[in-house]
């Protein structure tokens, strides 16, 4: 990796996979571009960060919505040059039967959870083009690999960032732009509580967190793919 610090954007950053994702490259000695909706998680996870190696810039938005996402960029370009890694995690999930899904319930989710991919990689891509160099991660979703009772708005947009994103990877490889999705089934953070699963059922955050770690810090020569993780027992 050199003697250089590297720069990761992260998007989704507030909460959850995100936010754990974001201090494990902190506490790494990593350059941090945090992005989220909610300025009060930016604030906490900053205080967190507070004495860790690296170096952390917060910025709040949407990543579903374009003049948001020029400002990340921006800001990025602003305070570290450039972004090495970009990381999309930002997302929503939202249960309803299918019968029961108006219009706007199902597209609320496919803006948050494909636009948001699309509208976020396609700037940071053109940047890492022009250099020749760098890699974007894509955290996704089991359900993009399988369907869920209840999900149909949520799978279906993933199975569409999925496809988005296989073929962002075969578009950006000649330009030696590395491009992983990462499926994660269900890990342990707040929403979970008061469901009635057993935490130990679950994964945890922290174990997302670090393979994506481990996926940025391969050889340039390499790349992996897809990596799918699942509780041993499988999914709920």
């Amino acid at each position: 990796m050199g003697n250089l610090v590297k720069t990761v954007v992260i998007t989704g950053a507030g909460k959850g996979i995100g936010r754990e994702i974001a201090l494990v490259f902190l506490r790494s000695g990593w350059n941090v571009v945090a992005f989220s909706r909610t300025e009060s998680d930016l604030v906490e996870l900053t205080e967190e960060s507070r004495h860790l190696k690296g170096s952390i810039h917060t910025v709040s938005g949407d990543a579903s919505v374009s003049t948001d996402v020029s400002n990340l960029f921006a800001e990025t370009s602003k305070h570290f040059g450039k972004a090495d890694v970009l990381i999309n995690n930002a997302g929503v999930f939202k249960s309803a039967s299918f019968l029961d899904m108006t219009e706007d319930f199902f597209t609320a989710q496919w803006k948050a959870n494909t636009l948001s991919t699309f509208l976020v990689s396609k700037l940071f891509a053109k940047d890492m083009v022009s250099r020749n160099s760098g890699q974007i991660i894509n955290i996704i979703s089991v359900a993009a690999k399988r369907p869920f009772i209840s999900s149909g708005g949520y799978c279906s947009s993933k199975f569409a960032q999925d496809g988005l994103t296989k073929v962002m990877r075969e578009e950006l490889k000649t330009h030696n732009v590395r491009v992983t999705n990462i499926y994660p089934g269900a890990a342990f953070t707040n929403s979970w509580l008061g469901s009635g699963v057993d935490k130990k059922r679950l994964m945890t955050v922290s174990d997302v967190a670090e393979t994506v770690f481990k996926v940025v810090n391969l050889d340039d020569i390499l790349v992996i793919e897809e990596i799918v993780l699942r509780p041993v027992e499988g999914d709920l």
